[in-house]
């Protein structure tokens, strides 16, 4: 009788080929043993920062509720679901689990933040009212802010989260127009009137956004520095992977 014994490496491997959703989930950083906790957490972050946002315009007496209309179906499908679904998992998964990652192995993380976030913001000059100030803010609060919450997690679920909620609260909730796009039934319907420079006209954003998600987005970074979360360009003495569950990761899907 012939017994054969499988190597740690080779059972990984079978399972793999046996379950390639498993192995697609872990090369697109969406595996986490924490992934519902991860996006509730960046739904309810994103949320806050949209929240201090309309705070902000209210108090300067720029954003006015005209009425309440409470449509649950458009509000949950189209809003909730949609958003998710149509929008933060997809964009996550291009921009941050593909450009971003696939850059940060071979340059280095400084590099493909800055890569991934300004082409991040140079394809949103198609939504509509889109423009270079528009698309210079959602590089560098946006893309920034949703590098960071990938970089802080190793996973995408955190930055899903953020991005999920900075579209389903503005658009659906408080009646704005992130990235120049516009929800047919918000809960509150709203005007916007205040200097586009601050409010972003059409489009949102502005300084006030700008300097809300650069805040948020520089705080994360620090968690993800001091974690050791960064990583080094080829070139420098002390290139190393910084994050080795992420790389080993990869390695034994790929595999």
């Amino acid at each position: 009788m012939t017994t054969t014994v499988l190597s740690p490496k080779g059972s990984a491997v079978e399972r793999g080929h046996r379950h390639p959703m498993r192995r697609l989930v872990t090369l697109l950083a969406l595996r986490s043993d924490h992934a519902l906790r991860h996006l509730l957490v960046g739904f309810a972050a994103g949320g806050v920062g949209v929240a201090l946002n309309v705070a902000i315009y209210a108090a300067a007496g720029w954003y006015h509720v005209n009425n309440i209309q409470l449509d649950i179906g458009p509000l949950l499908l189209s809003g909730l679901i949609g958003y998710l679904a149509l929008t933060a998992i997809p964009e996550e998964i291009v921009f941050r689990g593909i450009v971003f990652r696939g850059t940060e192995r071979g340059l280095g993380t400084v590099i493909a933040l800055v890569f991934s976030s300004v082409l991040f913001g140079a394809v949103h000059l198609m939504n509509p009212d889109g423009s270079l100030v528009g698309a210079l803010g959602t590089a560098v609060a946006g893309g920034t802010m949703l590098c960071a919450a990938y970089l802080v997690t190793r996973n995408l679920w955190l930055a899903i989260g953020i991005h999920w909620a900075a579209d389903f609260w503005q658009g659906a909730f408080f009646g704005l127009r992130p990235s120049g796009t516009t929800f047919d039934h918000p809960l509150l319907h709203s005007t916007l009137n205040g200097p586009s420079l601050w409010t972003g006209g059409n489009y949102g954003g502005g300084i006030v956004g700008l300097a809300i998600g650069t805040t948020g987005a520089l705080i994360v970074l620090s968690m993800a520095r001091r974690r050791h979360h960064f990583v080094a360009p080829p070139w420098r003495p002390d290139h190393a992977e910084a994050e080795p569950r992420a790389s080993v990761a990869l390695k034994d899907a790929a595999a």
